[in-house]
């Protein structure tokens, strides 16, 4: 990646406890099974009879995985997110949102980009997997039947049972079908707290 310094880490996005924990096990194991401690904690478990032998090996992969460990760590204070359709919502929905995203991302900043992306639908393409899913569904009676529901604030649970009635939908084909026709995915957060977040506004964005 080109990167020098500690510093160009940090500004790349990275947390200073992964830099720390990562470069703590380049050469040395804590331990206990687990790869992530504090420097504290590594203080005290710190023996030369775990020292490798062997040359440590740069691994970009571990120190993502190291740092997206501790971004799910963070508390809404901690993201501080200034983006206006964040702010717009409720301190409770702020919540949920930072709980449903935060374990999809690898840096902090990713967050707005993945929460921004959910409110518009900004998901620039189609999967054949998807689309082969939803290729019987009624598009735009599916979003108004949706609309409905959130119209008498149905819990998010009912108004997945009543989708699968209303689509004869069941299991996992009822569960994947909701998420990618309100998400474009077919993986992400749970989908319960997902809905809780849609609102009918958002409805009108997606793409039949």
């Amino acid at each position: 990646e080109g990167v020098t310094s500690v510093k160009k880490y940090k500004e790349q996005g990275y947390e200073s406890e992964a830099i720390v924990n990562y470069l703590t096990l380049l050469g040395w194991s804590y331990g206990e099974e687990t790869d992530i401690f504090s420097l504290e904690e590594a203080s005290k478990k710190f023996s030369l009879n775990r020292v490798s032998k062997s040359p440590a090996i740069y691994d970009i992969k571990k120190l993502h995985w190291i740092n997206s460990q501790y971004v799910r760590k963070k508390s809404l204070q901690d993201f501080d997110i200034q983006q206006k359709e964040f702010q717009g919502l409720s301190l409770e929905d702020q919540e949920k949102a930072i709980h449903l995203f935060k374990n999809q991302i690898t840096f902090a900043h990713d967050f707005e980009k993945l929460f921004e992306d959910f409110i518009f639908f900004k998901k620039k393409y189609k999967t054949e997997e998807g689309e082969e899913l939803v290729k019987n569904i009624d598009k735009e009676k599916f979003y108004s039947f949706v609309q409905a529901l959130l119209d008498t604030k149905t819990a998010s649970q009912e108004i997945i049972g009543q989708i699968g009635t209303e689509f004869h939908l069941k299991g996992k084909a009822l569960f994947l079908t909701v998420r990618y026709l309100l998400t474009g995915y077919l993986q992400g957060p749970e989908l319960p707290l997902l809905l809780d977040l849609i609102s009918k506004d958002r409805l009108l964005l997606m793409p039949v």
